[in-house]
């Protein structure tokens, strides 16, 4: 691991030529990769999780805006098939983790007591980051909807799962626009046949 320690001084921030730099940008995907291994190694450690996932390290995605990111890693026993059929019940999905940024919901930061944040460690560097654990559920109207789960068993955020605009058979894509001077917003895109949006912006002082 001592070898990463100087990626995790800028947690999630893949290099990037000045044409690059000032909208969101996709992590390439053996950078995501080192990422991933470090993040998982940190949330083994963590009891206490609403869902447990058995995470696909070979297949995490990545996206970063300046000193913001974001994570996320799959579930491996998730199945196109798997989420299309889901119930009331949530079925693990990723973990998604964030860095300098946080979740909005009506307008606002998600508080940062319902936020679960992992000190991360690797060789002799320490960051700070946001460890959500996203389902996937059937709500009352029948219509799946992605769960946002952050340090307890009650959702943070509920959003509707629709209809993917961007094909692909990857457990999960990423993708991101710029909302605001100060926020954006993330698309998962999951095995090209579903997809949620999330939005994000500066963490709550």
């Amino acid at each position: 691991m001592k070898n990463f320690a100087p990626l995790l001084a800028l947690l999630l921030t893949a290099s990037l030529s000045p044409a690059q730099e000032g909208g969101p940008q996709i992590v390439p995907l053996a950078d995501a990769r080192k990422y991933a291994q470090i993040l998982a190694e940190s949330a083994k450690a963590l009891a206490d999780l609403p869902l447990v996932c058995e995470l696909d390290l070979d297949k995490p995605a990545a996206i970063r805006a300046g000193e913001a990111g974001a994570l996320v890693i799959p579930d491996k026993r998730v199945t196109a098939d798997k989420l299309a059929k889901a119930g009331k019940d949530a079925v693990p999905l990723a973990h998604l983790w964030l860095r300098n940024v946080a979740p909005l919901k009506d307008g606002n930061p998600v508080p940062n007591a319902v936020q679960r944040t992992v000190r991360i460690t690797s060789g002799d560097s320490t960051a700070e980051a946001q460890l959500f654990v996203l389902a996937v559920r059937r709500n009352a109207a029948d219509k799946l909807e992605l769960v946002v789960f952050g340090k307890t068993k009650e959702p943070v955020l509920t959003l509707p799962l629709e209809k993917s605009t961007v094909s692909g058979d990857a457990p999960i894509q990423i993708q991101g626009r710029k909302s605001g001077e100060h926020s954006g917003v993330l698309t998962l895109i999951f095995f090209g046949q579903h997809q949620a949006e999330l939005t994000l912006g500066k963490p709550a002082e």
